[in-house]
């Protein structure tokens, strides 16, 4: 009897260090059949942490072990050449542009050319969903040190409050910290936009995935800190999309999913069950207990093939019809 696939629907090269026999040691530990192998590029990042995931490594890896890894390619899409060198590594063999991790609002007519290839040819496309926030860098031992401080203190936590009474009589600290902090504007944000382009693109597969997208699952939108707390209770706007669009789709991989889902594993349950033909299984390379917490939910039979790889068998199989 033929076994369902399963399939990790998120992994890079890099991360953790990971290549690709590492990969393939974990997929063979985890029985794992195939990855979704993705690039990251952006030109000109704000991000406090970048990893640039290139599209020949991705590709190599592919061309050695066709059966295990499916190739896909985000380029950046702020580049004028970014729709062209999309469509000839599709014709190489790049099965989806992910993952589009990129600081841009999704009504930017940057992401026009890079949607119209992705449409042509039908493919899916993960996209990182984050918000803003504040960080900080510096030059000199102590401006490192300092920012190495304020990076790891949540801005309402008690050790971050209490070094801002500090500033307020401690001038020269405030005015060090204003200095050093930088902002990073977000990637791919603006739902109501994000609408608009699934209506536009019907071809393509969006999978939503990053901190943003799981904030609002399920919920109003919350700080990235309540993603641990209390129970899920709600209904947002990425639930309502999965159950307008029939393009769109979620993975739950990395810890803003793992989190997310776990604070509340009877809700968790329910979700899975609802959205069984939308969500794929991923981990983003972290070593997460993933398949264990899916498996640990006791959804039915059905949700649970579906999940753990064949939705992302069924998504690359729609690119043929």
């Amino acid at each position: 009897m033929k076994t369902s696939p399963r399939v990790d629907a998120h992994t890079h090269l890099r991360i953790f260090g990971a290549t690709p026999r590492s990969l393939l040691e974990y997929m063979d530990r985890e029985r794992i059949d195939m990855c979704w192998l993705m690039s990251w590029e952006e030109h000109a990042p704000t991000h406090p942490i970048y990893m640039w995931f290139d599209e020949h490594g991705i590709h190599n890896a592919f061309t050695s072990w066709p059966d295990r890894f499916v190739p896909m390619y985000a380029p950046d899409p702020t580049g004028d050449d970014a729709a062209r060198k999309l469509e000839m590594w599709v014709k190489k063999g790049m099965a989806g542009c992910s993952e589009l991790k990129i600081t841009l609002d999704w009504g930017s007519l940057k992401l026009d050319p890079l949607l119209e290839v992705c449409d042509r040819y039908r493919l899916p496309l993960t996209m990182h969903m984050e918000g803003s926030f504040p960080w900080y860098r510096g030059s000199t031992k102590t401006e490192v040190r300092l920012s190495k401080l304020y990076n790891a203190l949540r801005p309402e936590g008690l050790p971050r409050k209490i070094l801002d009474q500090i500033e307020i009589v401690f001038a020269p600290l405030r005015r060090t910290r204003q200095r050093l902090e930088r902002v990073f504007a977000g990637y791919l944000v603006n739902f109501a936009e994000l609408e608009r382009r699934l209506t536009q693109y019907p071809n393509i597969r969006f999978i939503g995935h990053g901190p943003l997208w799981w904030q609002c699952f399920a919920d109003e939108p919350l700080r990235e800190r309540d993603l641990l707390r209390s129970k899920i209770d709600g209904y947002g706007v990425p639930n309502r999309l999965l159950d307008t669009y029939d393009n769109m789709y979620a993975d739950i991989s990395a810890p803003s999913a793992f989190h997310k889902l776990g604070r509340d594993k009877n809700m968790a349950r329910l979700l899975l069950e609802k959205y069984k033909h939308k969500i794929l299984f991923g981990t983003d390379n972290f070593p997460l207990p993933f398949r264990e917490f899916v498996e640990s939910l006791r959804i039915g039979d059905e949700a649970f093939k579906l999940i753990m790889g064949q939705n992302a068998v069924n998504i690359l199989e729609s690119r043929a019809r």
